[in-house]
């Protein structure tokens, strides 16, 4: 996977983590509101110097702020929504392309901790704090993935928000 793409992959997991983009049994405790919601990753120094070479035009259509070095993304979180990332899910394990374990959630207060292991198509271990303001409505991330492509491990760490800005 390029390193450019990993940012918007990972807001999105981020999202889908704690809206219930796995089986109903291993739901995250705290949800965020239904509606569209708005992500934005910073990108790291060396994120940013992975995408130097893309043309503009691309970059904007990636929401990548050259000033704030964030990239932006809008998805709208609705039932529709997360039951399609729930039959994704399904057939992803099903089809033994993915092996990944149920994601196991600790928290408290308007905290929530959420890690994931999967042994396939690569062996990986995603971390996320997410810190959510009270009305669900809005919520900072911390993200650390360690991927295990070969005989080094590499660990990217990502930091974003997110905001409900409006229905969808």
């Amino acid at each position: 996977m390029r390193t450019h793409a990993v940012p918007a992959i990972v807001s999105l997991l981020a999202l889908a983590a704690t809206s219930g983009a796995v089986s109903a049994q291993s739901r995250a405790p705290i949800q965020p509101k239904l509606g569209n919601w708005e992500v934005t990753q910073e990108l790291t120094p060396e994120q940013v110097a992975s995408i130097a070479d893309v043309p503009p035009r691309i970059l904007e259509r990636m929401g990548f702020d050259p000033v704030a070095k964030t990239v932006r993304t809008t998805l709208c979180l609705n039932k529709q929504t997360m039951s399609r990332w729930e039959e994704r899910d399904r057939e992803l394990r099903e089809s033994g392309k993915a092996q990944c374990g149920d994601p196991a959630y600790t928290a408290a207060g308007d905290a929530m901790t959420m890690t994931l292991e999967c042994t396939a198509p690569v062996a990986l271990r995603m971390r996320t704090e997410y810190r959510f303001n009270g009305a669900r409505d809005a919520y900072t991330y911390e993200n650390e993935v360690t991927i295990h492509p070969g005989a080094q491990p590499v660990t990217q760490k990502v930091r974003g928000s997110a905001r409900r800005i409006g229905d969808c």
